[in-house]
């Protein structure tokens, strides 16, 4: 979900009044496999119906249009994402990516840094997929 653009927060196990009081504590909707956690009528969930990852994000966007511009936040803490200079990253990244990247972005929280490597097509791909469907619907 991150790299697709959305903020978004994860929980690993907890009952699901927990998940259903997080999500509205942080102002979110839960997106759960568990139908018991979004038939809590208090809850804004959305019940994942399908173990199928490309399955669940069709789900979801046709629910939510995914962000304008993917690959903005960190996969590992969702902050927004800095566009650094490649110089600013020469010691953090491998050496090869440092010669062949062209562009780096930064976590000013955690500090990971990003560039478009070999997955980047894909997510470039599944996102454009799911900005049309999300304009379609």
């Amino acid at each position: 979900m991150r790299l697709l653009g959305f903020d978004s927060a994860y929980a690993e196990r907890a009952a699901d009044y927990n998940l259903v009081h997080r999500a509205r504590s942080e102002g979110r909707v839960l997106l759960t496999r568990r139908a018991s956690a979004a038939a809590l009528p208090w809850a804004e969930a959305v019940h994942l119906e399908s173990d199928s990852l490309d399955e669940q994000l069709f789900q979801v966007a046709a629910l939510f249009p995914p962000p304008e511009h993917p690959m903005t936040r960190c996969s590992l803490c969702n902050a927004q994402l800095e566009v650094v200079p490649k110089e600013a990253v020469r010691d953090e990244v491998p050496p090869y990516v440092y010669a062949t990247a062209s562009g780096f972005s930064k976590c000013p929280e955690c500090g990971h840094v990003y560039w478009q490597g070999t997955h980047f097509p894909k997510i470039m791909r599944r996102w454009k997929s799911l900005r049309k469907l999300s304009r379609s619907g």
